[in-house]
């Protein structure tokens, strides 16, 4: 049986290329996803009063820091009991285990994996308690138009409103894309 490639596109066998735990550069990555899990799986977040008291502090005196400091990471860490390290990090591993056996494969340490996961886990709690920058914020029409309007309507909007196809024939309505349509809902 041939070995899998590796993703990369390289054409190496994963276990030669990024799953190598000789190549540091696929072990830093690893470690990148591992912190990066808790911004986009809500589940994968700390709970503990501890925490969140300590991520409000940081909030407050960090308001617009784009990455919290390591020593600060660290500290916060500390607070963090053993049981819910355990969940955090199960909420994740019971959800993906592949995806989680592949990363600390490459990351060559579990033990690192689930501190960069944790750490993530905490940048999130800040991150979602500092305020949301104003350059960010959209101004909303308060006489009525609560989201803003799309510029120009698509294709597939114009065609199913009336319009007609190049010989003049009514357009056949065209099924609508549903995630296209979340952002204006």
């Amino acid at each position: 049986m041939r070995a899998d490639l590796c993703s990369c596109g390289s054409g190496r066998s994963f276990t030669r290329c990024h799953g190598d735990p000789r190549n540091e550069f696929a072990r830093v990555q690893a470690l990148a996803e591992a912190r990066q899990i808790a911004v986009l799986f809500p589940p994968v977040r700390l709970r503990s009063k501890a925490a969140l008291a300590f991520a409000e502090r940081v909030a407050n005196d960090f308001p617009g820091a784009e990455r919290v400091p390591e020593k600060l990471l660290d500290e916060g860490l500390a607070s963090v009991d053993s049981d819910e390290r355990r969940e955090v990090v199960d909420n994740w591993v019971d959800e993906y285990p592949d995806r989680w056996a592949s990363l600390t494969r490459v990351a060559a340490d579990v033990g690192a994996a689930e501190q960069e996961l944790l750490r993530g886990a905490l940048e999130v709690a800040v991150a979602e308690r500092q305020p949301t920058p104003r350059e960010l914020l959209v101004e909303l029409d308060l006489d009525g138009g609560a989201t803003p309007r799309p510029r120009s309507r698509s294709c597939s909007r114009r065609r199913t409103s009336g319009h007609t196809t190049r010989r003049g024939r009514p357009a056949r309505p065209r099924p609508v894309d549903p995630i296209q349509t979340s952002g204006y809902a």
